[in-house]
Formats: C-alpha cells, structure tokens, sequence
C-alpha cells in the first residue's frame, strides 16, 4: 500500500497529533510514529483509495478512522488522543 514519493507526485497524510510518539496503523500494518510524518516532514504516502488509520499510544485511546486519499493530495491530521484506556 505504500509507494515512492517518486513514483507519482505527493499523495497522502501529514499528522499533527499530540502526543507526537502515537503509533501509525494503516491498514492494519504499523507504520511508524506521527513525528515521523509531522508538518515539518515528508507526509506518508499511500495509494489512492480509502484507507483505515488507528493512531495508538499508552495511557491513551486509540483513534481509529477512514481516509480517502486522493492522487496529488496531502491530507492534513490534528489532533489530540485522549487519556484513558
């Protein structure tokens, strides 16, 4: 699901999330964390299509949602999971 930045122009998600170290899930499949991805960095790529992101961290609730990711388009996340569990 994932593919070269070069491959295509910049399709993806960029994350804005506090805490900064929450765990990336797309699709099931870890991904890396949300600082990895943040504004100031390179956004995560993904294939067009509709994608399922759960965002993971401890003393936290995970946050699980769907994308629509679109050729040519860097959606951008904020956001702030919520304590508890």
């Amino acid at each position: 699901f994932l593919y070269s930045l070069a491959a295509e122009s910049t399709s993806g998600v960029s994350f804005d999330i506090d805490p900064y170290d929450a765990s990336i899930f797309i699709d099931g499949s870890y991904i890396g964390v949300v600082d990895d991805f943040s504004p100031y960095e390179a956004p995560l790529t993904l294939r067009a299509g509709v994608h399922r992101v759960e965002l993971r961290a401890r003393g936290f609730q995970p946050m699980v949602f769907d994308i629509t990711v679109v050729p040519g388009q860097v959606i951008p996340y904020r956001g702030t999971l919520a304590y508890g569990r």
